[in-house]
């Protein structure tokens, strides 16, 4: 899989303060967006952001961090699944069905995302602390 250099990874943490600050100024103009269009904006730009992240190459690129890469990979599609099932459990509870506004496509791939890139720096820490 092709990687981006890690100097991407400083336009990567642009996307995580960039789309509050365009929803605070998108209220303050008054342009009348749905609080639900405001979750979207800021969802999708955190997916984009952790997805650069995901894909940034580290500074030692081994078959070690490949592997981690693989097993963060399917480690996100794993929690991805339960924590859209805890989402469907909690609309089912709090609105009597499982399907509401929340769910989209921009936070499915912000909660992968945010998965793969939680699992992949836990690996990286467990492997630092076992070789110190």
């Amino acid at each position: 899989m092709p990687l981006l250099s890690p100097a991407w990874k400083k336009v990567a943490f642009l996307f995580f303060p960039l789309p509050v600050i365009l929803v605070i100024g998108m209220a303050i103009a008054q342009m009348d967006i749905d609080p639900n269009e405001g979750a979207e904006i800021i969802y999708g730009f955190w997916a984009i952001g952790f997805a650069m992240l995901n894909l940034t190459k580290e500074k030692d690129e081994d078959e070690m961090i490949k592997s981690f890469r693989l097993q963060a990979f399917q480690t996100g599609f794993y929690w991805l699944i339960w924590g859209l099932g805890a989402i469907m459990l909690i609309n089912y509870y709090r609105f009597g069905n499982i399907s509401s506004e929340i769910f989209s496509a921009y936070l499915v791939l912000f909660l992968l995302n945010g998965y793969i890139y939680g699992a992949f720096q836990y690996q990286k820490y467990m492997a630092s602390k076992d070789i110190k």
